[in-house]
């Protein structure tokens, strides 16, 4: 099957001829079992409502009750509508005590906030993470384990992506807390430690409704305290180089900044970590390599799509705000609502091969950047997180030859869906005999 590009980064590429990805596999059954199994492995209760909540939306059904949890919404257009009507689908509801994050990261964070107070602090934040920023910090920041990752593959050696993504991304928390080192060993070392942290916070966080203990939430601070060390010593020195330090020159105080930094530390650690090496998989699983590097311009558009398609964020959650009818339901209010993102992306009412993985296709409106959200919450690191996928592409892509999997294993009982190891090796590029003389 040909996916023929059809999107702006197409008049990048010089040869007309090149506007096709030849002898690929976008719906090869490989890269959807395998996605498949990391959904499942990864929280086995959630995957049975997202499998059941897809049933359901088959059947026409946007709006889902759910057992245990409220309600579950499937379709693009109608996850798209309810994230951004948020005076009727708040992002936190009546009862305090089901605001878990508020007792670690505070109610004035971004993800506690509705109405007029989270505007202001959106607009102050606007320019945060610039396509030039994000990628000045990730030049800086994540440069020498590139290297060394890239020198690796060179060598033949077989590399665990899942554990070099950990890597990258515990790079950037150990830059944002003000820490150097003098080898690319010790910073690797450091970063894994990092993001091995932040997993383990991330996965205690989220995990119920009700209210931390006072013994739970001492765990949780300390578990934290020890993630953010040094946060608030950049924050002061206010460089603007740094994370830390353009909220404080955009006025932002430093409780506040410390929520949204935590949320953005845990949500960029688990999801970027799994996107990466997702990405990586999908691309070897359908034999994509060797057209994504005859067609360069192509990258961002095939990060878009791996996004799309592996959704490592499969859920957004909100509140009822007040008894309403929504696409023809009853709602209560106070009710969970769970946006299954994983769903909407694949609704096939918008996209209807929408659970393959074509990096060609122009992605319909209704589903563009989709998984990263929509209206007054949607994700203000998009920008980080795409630059260090388009890093570690490139990197890879410098590499001559076809990237293959050689093993790979899935993440049990998490809260995001990844790989535990994903073991990767370059296949050198066969070469021609010399002829004989």
């Amino acid at each position: 099957m040909s996916c023929p590009i059809d999107h702006g980064g197409a008049a990048a590429i010089a040869d007309a001829a090149a506007l096709h990805f030849p002898d690929v596999r976008p719906g090869d059954p490989r890269a959807k079992r395998n996605e498949h199994r990391l959904f499942r492995a990864s929280q086995r209760l959630m995957w049975y409502f997202n499998m059941y909540a897809r049933w359901r939306g088959k059947r026409g059904a946007d709006v889902v009750k759910i057992p245990f949890l409220g309600y579950g919404i499937n379709g693009a257009v109608a996850v798209r509508e309810m994230l951004l009507d948020e005076a009727r689908f708040p992002n936190t509801n009546s009862k305090p005590d089901t605001v878990l994050l508020s007792q670690v990261v505070g109610p004035e964070s971004l993800t506690n906030q509705n109405g007029e107070p989270h505007k202001v602090l959106r607009r102050k934040l606007v320019d945060l993470f610039t396509p030039k920023y994000v990628r000045e910090l990730c030049d800086r920041v994540l440069t020498p384990v590139m290297d060394d990752l890239e020198a690796r593959l060179r060598a033949g050696e077989t590399v665990d992506m899942a554990h070099f993504t950990k890597v990258m991304t515990g790079s950037i928390v150990a830059d944002l807390n003000g820490e150097t080192f003098s080898s690319v060993a010790e910073q690797s070392a450091r970063a894994y430690e990092l993001s091995e942290l932040g997993r383990t916070l991330a996965n205690m966080i989220p995990a119920r409704l009700r209210a931390f203990t006072p013994k739970e939430l001492k765990l949780v601070n300390e578990r934290l305290d020890l993630l953010i060390e040094g946060l608030e010593e950049t924050y002061e020195a206010g460089d603007e180089a740094t994370v830390p330090g353009r909220f404080k020159a955009r006025d932002v105080p430093w409780d506040v900044a410390r929520g949204i930094l935590v949320v953005l530390i845990l949500g960029g650690l688990e999801t970027t970590q799994s996107g990466g090496s997702r990405i990586v998989a999908l691309l070897s699983d359908t034999n994509q390599w060797g057209p994504l590097r005859a067609n360069p311009g192509a990258i961002m558009d095939t990060i878009d799509e791996s996004i799309r398609v592996t959704t490592p964020v499969p859920i957004i959650t909100r509140w009822v705000g007040e008894d309403t009818v929504f696409r023809g339901a009853k709602m209560k209010k106070d009710k969970l609502v769970v946006a299954f993102l994983n769903n909407a992306v694949r609704d096939q009412r918008v996209v209807p091969d929408g659970g393959d993985f074509c990096p060609a296709r122009e992605i319909p409106r209704e589903l563009r950047q989709l998984h990263f959200g929509a209206g007054p919450h949607f994700c203000i690191g998009n920008n980080l997180a795409r630059e260090e996928m388009r890093m570690l592409m490139e990197r890879i892509l410098a590499v001559p030859g076809e990237l293959e999997v050689v093993d790979r294993t899935y993440a049990k009982q998490v809260l995001i869906p990844t790989y535990k190891h994903l073991m990767v090796r370059v296949r050198p590029v066969a070469t021609a005999p010399a002829s004989a003389a």
